[in-house]
């Protein structure tokens, strides 16, 4: 088994890329990080996802009723940040529940795609959204969760 090198992935898939991906600039995309007790991570995981691209997303960080502080270190951390967006819950739904409300966002404001993330995960590499949109478009997806890393 081999680690998949994501950011020669990322190159080789924007140089490859044919016109039938042109709309990835265009998507409406919802990228939805689930938080309960994760201050110390959660930032990374935030930081790594507002990175500038051209992509029309938002991100959402829900929180499930932390009592670590997180949501208000999010607000104070992000409050000049216009991708993202902080999402309060009084207690832990879970990652199901968590998650279908997600869905339930995404119909009310007409996304056309969701990415999820945990709290702890970061995207280390450039090209993290178009291999997202990839899988979602080749495999006619309307959602895909993401992981630290991949192994082929």
């Amino acid at each position: 088994m081999n680690t998949l090198n994501w950011e020669i992935f990322g190159k080789i898939y924007r140089f490859f890329r044919d016109d039938k991906f042109a709309f990835i600039d265009k998507s409406k995309i919802l990228v939805w990080v689930l938080n309960y007790n994760n201050k110390e991570t959660i930032i990374k995981a935030c930081k790594s996802l507002i990175k500038e691209n051209p992509y029309n997303y938002t991100v959402y960080v829900v929180d499930q009723g932390s009592i670590d502080g997180s949501p208000q270190f999010i607000k104070r951390k992000f409050k000049n940040e216009k991708k993202l967006r902080l999402i309060k819950f009084n207690k832990n739904l879970g990652v199901a529940r968590g998650r279908n409300y997600c869905l339930k966002i995404k119909k009310l404001f007409n996304y056309d795609f969701v990415v999820m993330f945990d709290s702890d995960a970061q995207v280390n590499f450039l090209y993290w959204l178009d291999l997202a949109i990839y899988y979602l478009k080749f495999y006619s997806l309307f959602a895909v969760s993401w992981f630290y890393s991949f192994v082929l």
